[in-house]
């Protein structure tokens, strides 16, 4: 993806293009930024006027990036959750009360609670409370 700068310049060397001019030889941002010696005035004002153009279209674009980036935050949580509660029911087996043993349907319910309240449920490994 081009940066702002390349989007701003493209878009001032086309205007100036629509304009009937040509500034293909020179940087034109760098005329508008006053880092040129010495400042075309003119490449400079098409660059400003190409900058405000584009302003809307630059603003939306980074707010979709910081979008897509926080989505991308909350779905790589969501699969770490995922795994963790994966790996924690799959060790199920090794910790369930020993076989042969009498246990009171109490007792395995209260061992069930105590393991669904133990599971890794929610944002950051938090558990359920």
């Amino acid at each position: 993806m081009s940066t702002q700068a390349e989007i701003i310049e493209e878009a001032a060397q086309e205007l100036a293009a629509w304009l009937g001019e040509s500034f293909a030889e020179i940087h034109m941002l760098d005329h508008y930024l006053g880092r040129a010696e010495p400042i075309n005035l003119r490449a400079a004002e098409i660059a400003s006027r190409a900058a405000e153009i584009m302003r809307p279209t630059l603003e939306q674009l980074r707010a979709a990036d910081v979008d897509r980036a926080l989505k991308d935050h909350q779905l790589a949580s969501c699969h770490a959750e995922f795994r963790n509660l994966a790996d924690y029911v799959q060790a199920l087996p090794d910790r369930l009360p020993k076989v042969g043993n009498d246990h009171t349907r109490e007792e395995l319910l209260s061992w069930l609670k105590r393991e669904i309240e133990a599971a890794p449920i929610g944002r950051n490994q938090r558990n359920r409370r």
